[in-house]
């Protein structure tokens, strides 16, 4: 029974690894740059986040509209510059939760993925945060590059 725990907790900590290896992180400068939340004059910006230790070893595939931005690890995300108008969130997982954003030009918006218990694996789902909640959760965690620009 000991060898399967020691087994088990082994191939725990190599899945969290090989996940955490996979992401495509952006370097120093990008991530600083991106944590200034500057607004574009004629496009809208969105932060797509995950904030949960929550399942530290899963990575959640992520979309816009359609079009496939890449997986976000725990305390991750995306910078992404939009056109204008409403942009549909998804991340894929047992389930696939999704939300209609809407941006204007010159705005800042923040775009939670959260990752929950399912059935047999884990379900996640998007919403909008407050501000101030989003600008935390971004400011504590490593910016990724997307699939797409």
């Amino acid at each position: 029974m000991r060898v399967i725990a020691a087994l088990t907790r082994v191939s725990l900590i190599a899945l969290a690894l090989s996940a955490c290896a996979t992401l495509p992180r952006m370097d120093e400068a990008e991530n600083a740059a991106g944590k200034r939340f500057e607004p574009v004059l004629e496009r809208g910006v969105l932060y797509v986040y995950r904030e949960s230790p929550f399942g530290f070893a899963v990575v959640l595939p992520t979309s816009i509209d359609g079009r496939m931005i890449g997986s976000l690890g725990s305390d991750t995300w995306y910078r992404l510059e939009v056109t204008p108008g409403s942009h549909e969130i998804a991340c894929h997982a047992e389930n696939t939760g999704k939300m209609s954003v809407d941006v204007a030009a010159g705005e800042v918006r923040f775009v939670e993925v959260a990752i929950q218990m399912g059935f047999i694996q884990p379900r996640c789902r998007v919403f909008v945060p407050g501000d101030a909640v989003g600008r935390k959760s971004v400011l504590g965690g490593k910016r990724l590059r997307p699939a797409i620009e």
